[in-house]
């Protein structure tokens, strides 16, 4: 297990085991991959290069932000100022375990 790894499990004091495992489970198969290759290449497409991983796609974004939109649906906005505080609100009343639980 990666040095990175072990301090997110320290950081969300979890096991290492179950860092592991999520960061495998959001891995795409080969199974999954190899109609879609298959598909893109019918369509004569350039496939650009990317990291199996990437910080700013992590699937624990996905757990916050559907979260943050659902609470989102009823709010409206005059100004920047009050979308950052509510924002920051918003993150401030999470307590410890919502985030775990998106990891």
């Amino acid at each position: 297990m990666s040095q990175t790894q072990n301090k997110f499990a320290l950081t969300l004091e979890v096991t290492q085991k179950a860092v592991s495992h999520r960061l495998k489970s959001s891995e795409m198969t080969d199974k999954q991959a190899v109609p879609v290759k298959k598909y893109l290449k019918t369509l004569d497409w350039e496939v650009l290069p990317h990291p199996l991983y990437s910080p700013d796609i992590v699937p624990s974004d996905y757990h916050l932000l559907r979260s943050m939109t659902h609470a989102l649906s009823e709010q409206q906005f005059t100004s920047y100022e009050e979308t950052t505080n509510w924002v920051d609100s918003w993150i401030a009343l999470k307590d410890k375990e919502f985030f775990r639980l998106g990891m």
